[in-house]
């Protein structure tokens, strides 16, 4: 499957959940509100996120009640329609990508079919690392795992465990 197709899914999953939800004519607030590293993950033990090294930044999106989150490292704000959203180029600009995956937690959570589209803070992401690990072993037994981007605690439990390889755009972090 290639990007292209991959984010056609994604647009065409959210526009039926818009659609579904009955909330076509509904306004979106996202802002880039460079979240703060300790307003974004808190603060961790350790301190090689990217968020931290400053390679990133937090978009925050609330819809009604729901809050979603992306990274990115092209920020926007965004004060519009879901129907603009749906219309973004999200594969070739980096900041129609980040409000569209930012818009997607959001409306997903306010509609219910999703949890957790906050970026855990303190001591989760070493938590969630763990659980992570336990919940691939105990559902998919000894799987080769791809992980795209480099999410460190994520990393380190996993290559612990499994036959892992790596995939990020950032040159400071290929081949190490």
């Amino acid at each position: 499957m290639t990007i292209e197709q991959i984010y056609k899914v994604l647009r065409e999953g959210l526009r039926e959940i818009i659609k579904q939800n009955n909330l076509t004519e509904s306004q979106i607030c996202i802002t880039s509100k460079a979240l703060t590293p300790e307003e974004a993950i808190g603060i961790t033990q350790r301190k090689d996120f990217p968020i931290l090294v400053g390679k990133e930044i937090m978009l925050q999106a609330l819809f009604r009640e729901g809050e979603g989150q992306s990274f990115t490292d092209s920020p926007a704000v965004f004060y519009g329609g879901l129907d603009e959203i749906l219309e973004m180029d999200i594969v070739n600009d980096a900041h129609a990508r980040g409000l569209f995956i930012a818009t997607l937690n959001a409306v997903m959570k306010q509609v219910g079919l999703v949890e957790n589209t906050i970026h855990c803070k303190n001591k989760e992401p070493e938590l969630c690392a763990q659980k992570f690990v336990t919940h691939i072993r105990t559902n998919y037994g000894n799987p080769k795992i791809a992980l795209i981007g480099y999410q460190p605690a994520l990393l380190e439990h996993l290559s612990n465990e499994f036959n892992l390889r790596v995939l990020d755009l950032n040159p400071d972090n290929i081949g190490k």
